[in-house]
């Protein structure tokens, strides 16, 4: 079975999406303590998933194996970042925003 690695990109096909509330997601967004603890036992989830792609590639008998498991690798790490720059924005908005629009502070 041949896998089309370049078509294999689950979080190009949602940036779309994200894109069309992107002017929603400026404005100041309450959370509750327990939805943080969510986002918190997510990004745990992900850094286990991460682990264990990079176990299984490291473990893999064959080069196509191999691939596969890197490239979910790299998808479960992009999901890790995404996790955290969301956790960061509703943890403190106005310093996401500072670092995420590279704004330069002086004084």
């Amino acid at each position: 079975m041949n896998i089309d690695m370049k078509r294999l990109s689950p979080i190009e096909n949602i940036k779309t999406s994200l894109q069309a509330v992107q002017d929603q997601m400026r404005t100041s967004t309450a959370c509750s303590l327990d939805e943080m603890e969510v986002f918190k036992i997510a990004m745990d989830m992900e850094k286990e998933c991460v682990d264990f792609y990079r176990k299984a590639a490291a473990e893999a008998k064959d080069e196509r194996e191999k691939a596969l498991f890197e490239k979910l690798l790299r998808e479960e790490e992009v999901h890790c970042r995404v996790f955290s720059n969301t956790h960061s924005y509703l943890d403190d908005t106005g310093n996401w925003f500072m670092w995420e629009d590279h704004s330069i502070v002086e004084g």
